[in-house]
C-alpha cells in the first residue's frame, strides 16, 4: 500500500481545515445573547448606559492591547494554539457574565471575551488562507471566507428565534448566555481536530513584529484599507451593539421578539455572505467597497421616520454588510500581505485598527445616545463613524487598481 504524496496530504488538509473552519466559525460566533445583551446589562443586571459603553470601552481596549501580540505568537507558534486558547475562554466568558450583577463581574467577563477575541482574530483567517494556500488554492479564499461567515449567520437565524421562545423567561434573558457557552464548547472540539499548516520557516517574534509594520506601513493601500475597514467596522458595530434594542424598544417591539428580529437581519447577512465573492465579482471591487458604508449611512438616517417593521427590515442592510465586510477587506489583505510567515500578524493589525477607533469612540457614542433620543442619536453616531473614511483621502492607494 501506497502512502499518500505530498499534494494528496495537502489537498486532506485543506479540506479537513475548511470544513472544521465552518463549524468552528458557526458556533464561536452563534452569541445567542446578541440581541438582548444591551438590555440584559442595562435594564435586567441594573447598570446605567454610561456604564454599559465603558463596559464596551473596556472590551475594545483589552482587544487592541492583546491584538497584534496575539497575531505575532500565532505566526511563531502556530494558529491552531490561538484558536484554542480563545476558544476556551470565549466559554469562560460566557458562563461568568451570567452571574454577573455588578460593573466588576461584568468587566471582568469582559476582560476573558476581549483576550479570546484578540487571540482567534487574524488566526482563524489566516488559519484558512494558509490551509487553501498549501493545496494551491488561495484564489478561492474569497468564496470560502463568505462560506465560513454565512455560516454563522444562518446558525443564529435559526437559533435566535428558538431562544426567543425557550430561553427568555420573563423578559429575562439569561439563558441565552448558557447556550452561548455550550456553542462555545463545541467550537473549542472544532479547533483542536485542526491541523495546523505547513510553514518551511517560522520567524523569530521581533522579525514578525517589525516586518509586519514594516509591510503595513511600507506597501500602499494598506493603511487605506486599514482605514476603510475601521470605518464600516464602527457602523456595524454602532448599529448592532448600540442601537439595536433602543431602537426596537423605542418603535415598540417587544424584549421577547428581538431574537427574531436579529435572527431576520443574520438571515439577509448569511444569503449575502454566501454569494458576496459572486457579487464582488459582478459590480466590481471599487463599486461593491462604496455601497457598504453608503448603504450603512443611508440605514441610520432612514431608521428615524421607520415604523417598527420597516426598522427591521432597515437592519437586515447591516446584516447584509455584515455577511460582505469580512470577505472583501480581507481578501484584498491576504492579497497584499507579501509572506505568510507574517500573515496572522497584519490580520491582527487590521482587526487593531478597527477595535481602536470603535473602543475610543463608544463612549462618546453611547453618551451621546444617552443624553439625546434615539432619533436625534441616529444621524449624529452614522457622522462620528464615518471618519475614518475621512482618512483614506490623503492615505496611499494600492499599485494595483482593484484596490480601495
Amino acid at each position: 500500500m501506497t502512502s499518500p504524496s505530498a499534494g494528496e496530504r495537502s489537498h486532506a488538509l485543506s479540506r479537513r481545515n475548511v470544513r472544521l473552519m465552518i463549524a468552528f466559525r458557526a458556533t464561536s460566533r452563534a452569541v445567542m445573547f446578541a440581541p438582548y445583551l444591551f438590555y440584559f446589562v442595562t435594564a435586567t443586571r441594573g447598570l446605567t448606559v454610561l456604564e454599559f459603553g465603558m463596559l464596551q470601552s473596556l472590551y475594545y481596549f483589552v482587544a487592541v492591547s492583546l491584538e497584534v501580540p496575539s497575531g505575532v505568537v500565532a505566526d511563531r507558534f502556530g494558529r491552531k494554539h490561538t484558536i484554542v486558547l480563545g476558544s476556551m475562554l470565549a466559554v469562560s466568558g460566557s458562563i461568568l457574565r451570567i452571574f454577573a450583577f455588578d460593573f466588576w463581574v461584568f468587566a471582568i467577563a469582559e476582560i476573558l471575551f476581549a483576550t479570546a477575541l484578540a487571540l482567534v482574530s487574524g488566526a482563524d483567517a489566516a488559519m484558512l488562507y494558509d490551509s487553501l494556500d498549501a493545496d494551491g488554492r488561495s484564489h478561492e479564499y474569497p468564496r470560502y471566507e463568505g462560506l465560513v461567515q454565512s455560516s454563522w449567520l444562518a446558525v443564529t437565524a435559526i437559533g435566535m428565534p428558538l431562544t426567543d421562545y425557550f430561553l427568555v423567561r420573563g423578559d429575562d434573558p439569561t439563558l441565552a448566555f448558557a447556550a452561548t457557552a455550550a456553542m462555545s464548547l463545541i467550537s473549542v472540539g472544532c479547533a483542536l481536530a485542526m491541523i495546523e499548516p505547513p510553514m518551511h520557516k517560522r520567524l523569530g517574534m521581533r522579525e514578525i513584529t517589525t516586518g509586519a509594520l514594516r509591510d503595513v506601513v511600507g506597501i500602499p493601500g494598506i493603511l487605506r484599507l486599514l482605514a476603510y475597514s475601521a470605518g464600516v467596522f464602527m457602523l456595524l458595530r454602532a448599529a448592532i451593539i448600540l442601537f439595536f434594542n433602543p431602537t426596537l424598544t423605542d418603535k415598540g417591539v417587544p424584549v421577547a421578539l428581538f431574537g427574531t428580529a436579529l435572527a431576520i437581519v443574520n438571515v439577509a447577512g448569511a444569503l449575502v455572505a454566501w454569494r458576496s465573492h459572486r457579487i464582488m465579482d459582478l459590480v466590481g471591487e471599487k463599486l461593491f467597497l462604496f455601497l457598504m458604508p453608503a448603504s450603512m449611512v443611508a440605514m441610520y438616517v432612514l431608521m428615524v421616520p421607520a415604523n417598527a417593521p420597516v426598522a427591521v427590515a432597515l437592519f437586515c442592510v447591516q446584516g447584509a454588510v455584515l455577511g460582505a465586510y469580512p470577505m472583501a477587506v480581507r481578501s484584498m489583505l491576504n492579497r497584499l500581505v507579501p509572506s505568510a510567515q507574517k500573515r496572522a500578524t497584519i490580520l491582527s493589525i487590521e482587526s487593531l485598527a478597527c477595535r481602536l477607533c470603535y473602543g475610543v469612540a463608544v463612549i462618546f457614542l453611547a453618551w451621546t445616545l444617552d443624553v439625546l433620543s434615539v432619533n436625534q442619536a441616529l444621524p449624529v453616531v452614522a457622522a462620528i463613524c464615518c471618519i475614518p473614511f475621512l482618512l483614506m483621502a490623503v492615505l496611499p492607494r494600492a499599485l494595483k487598481t482593484s484596490e480601495p
